[in-house]
């Protein structure tokens, strides 16, 4: 008897959600929560969340590092150049992990004081360990965007570039950056003059590289949507078109601002980790705030997936109410994809 009431109570449930995935309405919010929130589980977005934020914490120092170095050089022949380079290096982290407590910056000053004393070798060893994020990247994007059609994921669509072809492309995105915030250094300077000469400016001109400025806010929205498109472009061997990606990107600009007002919130009013965790509260706090922003970056990439994969390709199931068979979501035939290495 309660074995023919649950196999009633099943088939009216797998009736209903055929219905609900046909309807013209419901069939397409279905679509969009499962591509997105659904996807998201199915591809192990929580533990490649989880990679990513361990090994952000490990690329901090040698991202510092570059910055300092870069900040120094064009200050150079100034008697407080290194000083400045470290500054600017702080600021610029502290606007993407602003949760680090006083002794942490003085820390990392002396760190990247001393930056010398490491060499070229253990600068390439930081280096090298600092590229791991970006392999772990590699493998989530790859995970993600083997979905971006139809048919079902496989091993092969799964799979990131090689271990030398992408240390590669980290050295090149690397480049790239440290010449770019060069650029904007450069910018930076030429505004200065320009507010020199034209004090009515001074509250809207500014460093592109700081949020006290109406400048510095629009420079800041852009080079995170134009970050997101590169990181897509480049960290993903299937194909993504950029108006999806940058749709992607200012998607993740506006969570981004949400959640760190929402954690600002939960800090201040509803958390007291430094009960809990005592002097470690500081590191799970930044390490926590890492780990909601990658998920974050996780989740709009499964949202440009879904958008192009809707726009190009037609929605996944009949939205006509036709009895045309539904496919069944499988899983992977192996594993070897499922951890970054």
């Amino acid at each position: 008897m309660t074995r023919a009431w649950l196999a009633q109570a099943r088939r009216v449930v797998d009736d209903l959600h055929v219905r609900v995935r046909r309807h013209p309405v419901l069939g397409e919010a279905y679509e969009v929560v499962d591509a997105t929130v659904g996807d998201y589980a199915r591809d192990h977005g929580p533990i490649y969340a989880g990679a990513l934020a361990f090994y952000a914490i490990l690329s901090l120092i040698p991202l510092a590092i570059l910055l300092a170095s870069a900040a120094g050089f064009l200050v150079a022949g100034q008697p407080d150049q290194g000083e400045a380079g470290v500054a600017d290096a702080v600021e610029q982290i502290n606007r993407l992990v602003p949760y680090f407590d006083r002794a942490f910056e003085d820390d990392l000053r002396t760190i990247l004081k001393n930056r010398s004393s490491l060499g070229l070798v253990g600068v390439a060893g930081l280096l090298l360990s600092a590229s791991q994020v970006f392999r772990g990247l590699e493998f989530a994007l790859a995970r993600t965007f083997a979905r971006s059609d139809h048919e079902l994921p496989t091993d092969e669509k799964a799979r990131p570039r090689s271990y030398v072809v992408s240390k590669l492309w980290f050295g090149v995105f690397v480049t790239a950056l440290v010449l770019g915030y060069v650029a904007l250094r450069v910018l930076a300077g030429i505004l200065e003059h320009v507010v020199d000469d034209v004090p009515a400016l001074e509250g809207i001109l500014g460093d592109p590289l700081s949020n006290d400025t109406a400048v510095g806010k629009v420079a800041t929205a852009a080079l995170m949507v134009f970050g997101f498109v590169v990181v897509l472009k480049i960290f993903t061997h299937q194909r993504v078109h950029a108006r999806f990606a940058l749709l992607g990107g200012a998607l993740f600009y506006g969570l981004f601002v949400v959640a760190h007002a929402v954690y600002d919130l939960y800090i201040e009013r509803f958390s007291n980790l430094g009960a809990m965790y005592g002097g470690f509260a500081t590191l799970v706090i930044v390490v926590l705030w890492i780990y909601f922003s990658a998920t974050l970056l996780l989740v709009c990439c499964h949202v440009v997936k879904y958008a192009q994969r809707r726009v190009l390709h037609g929605p996944r199931w009949p939205k006509d109410g036709g009895n045309a068979p539904l496919p069944v979501p499988a899983p992977m035939s192996g594993e070897a994809s499922d951890a970054p290495g």
